[in-house]
């Protein structure tokens, strides 16, 4: 509820009592007199109270909230009309100013200000309860893109489900992609069925999407990267004999992956055309490289196997080793000037600037694994079965599903964050953000 301003309290106080002086009028309507040549002046009534002002020998007549001008008397100088309507309480809109009396006429006062009943809030001119409207969660405008709104939370949205053992995730504006036994599949974002872009593919994994294809890559020793239009048609290998290709991504025309075996078998951080054509190892030696992002210009990964997290710039030039010691590292994203990474083998949520410094330790569960942040949030999955999501700048997590078995990659857009359930009875699951 508002709280209206100290002098707006005394005025409603001092109006309480001159009612019940005036011997039981009417408790909405109060007179007020002033004196010949005064200026009538009192602001701040609340927006439900009306009354009118009398007015001799040319006293101005200023009464605030929903009231009338005063009547100017004996050629006196116009009333003033009521100035604008008080605020009502629980999200109400003020009312509109009144109008200015002429020289023997009362102006017309403010009307009063809409009021909602508890447990609502004014939302686009309507009273809304926010605890479990789907299109106002929690706030105004809040929307959950399809998900019930439970005590003001949005819920998780199933997109895809009996999947088995789904691996890789992405989204573009306007489908979900993702892989599972096998297959290289599509969902609209707002639901819908799904479509096989691809079938028959042995370990299908990480997956990546422009504006004409869809990339993936297939988990194997001697693994492939393959890609498929999006408008239909059949896959294509680009490059093979891959040491476990494990993440993949595209960047203005270039396909950049991380080959995850070790380090004799060419593990490692590689780069090709989206068209095929030669593969350039970009990192060698890189201890089973398996996070990649691309941001601020540069290529970002982790190595599991040394603990370590790494960059490269995409003009080309060295690698440099941002941390280390980071306890099986998995996945990365990158923001700004901030990367964030989760840790399989201390369960650690970590961030770091690109300026350098100790990494900061965000939040310690169970066993954190996919991630992706904006410039508010992180969001990360834990494989215990709970999504969660904490500040940038770090304090307590909030837990925003449960019961999510095995989540584990992540994707996000403006609006919703998405991610895998990795069972046999697998899923692809939305949550608005």
């Amino acid at each position: 509820m508002r709280r209206h301003s100290g002098l707006s309290g005394i005025l409603a106080l001092s109006l309480v009592a001159l009612v019940a002086a005036c011997g039981g009028r009417d408790s909405l309507f109060f007179e007020a007199a002033l004196e010949a040549g005064g200026a009538g002046n009192h602001a701040g009534s609340v927006s439900v109270i009306a009354g009118a002002g009398t007015l001799s020998d040319g006293g101005a007549g200023n009464v605030a909230g929903q009231s009338h001008g005063g009547a100017a008397a004996h050629g006196g100088v116009p009333g003033a009309g009521g100035s604008q309507g008080g605020a009502a309480s629980r999200g109400g809109a003020p009312g509109a100013g009144g109008s200015t009396g002429g020289a023997s006429t009362a102006g017309s006062g403010g009307q009063g200000g809409m009021a909602c009943p508890g447990g609502t809030e004014l939302c686009q001119g309507a009273c809304i309860d926010t605890r479990s409207d789907a299109h106002d969660c929690g706030a105004c405008g809040h929307d959950c893109g399809g998900g019930a709104c439970v005590a003001s939370a949005c819920q998780p949205v199933v997109l895809a489900t009996h999947r088995d053992s789904p691996c890789g995730i992405a989204v573009d504006a306007s489908y979900v992609y993702f892989t599972a036994g096998g297959n290289v599949e599509r969902v609209a974002i707002d639901g819908g069925p799904t479509t096989t872009l691809a079938s028959g593919q042995f370990g299908a994994c990480g997956v990546t999407v422009d504006a004409a294809r869809v990339y993936w890559v297939n988990l194997v020793f001697s693994g492939q990267v393959m890609s498929a239009p999006l408008a239909g048609g059949a896959a294509e290998t680009l490059a093979d004999k891959q040491n476990y290709p494990f993440n993949i991504v595209v960047h203005d025309g270039l396909l950049y992956w991380t080959n995850s075996g070790n380090d004799t078998n060419g593990a490692g951080v590689m780069r090709m055309s989206v068209s095929g054509g030669p593969v350039t190892a970009l990192a060698k030696n890189q201890a089973h490289p398996v996070g990649l992002t691309v941001g601020s210009g540069s290529l970002f990964w982790t190595s599991t196997a040394g603990g370590a997290i790494r960059t490269l710039p995409l003009a080309g030039g060295n690698v440099t080793t941002l941390a280390t010691g980071q306890g099986d590292p998995l996945a990365i994203s990158v923001v700004g000037t901030a990367i964030y990474w989760t840790t399989d083998g201390t369960g650690q949520v970590v961030k770091l600037e690109r300026g350098g410094g100790t990494p900061v330790v965000l939040a310690t569960g169970s066993n954190p694994a996919g991630i992706v942040a904006d410039e508010r949030n992180v969001y990360f999955t834990d494989s215990m079965g709970l999504i969660e999501r904490l500040p940038v700048t770090g304090g307590e997590p909030s837990v925003l599903a449960r019961t999510q078995l095995g989540a584990w990659a992540m994707a996000m857009d403006a609006r919703n964050v998405y991610w895998i359930n990795d069972s046999v009875d697998g899923s692809v699951v939305k949550l608005a953000k």
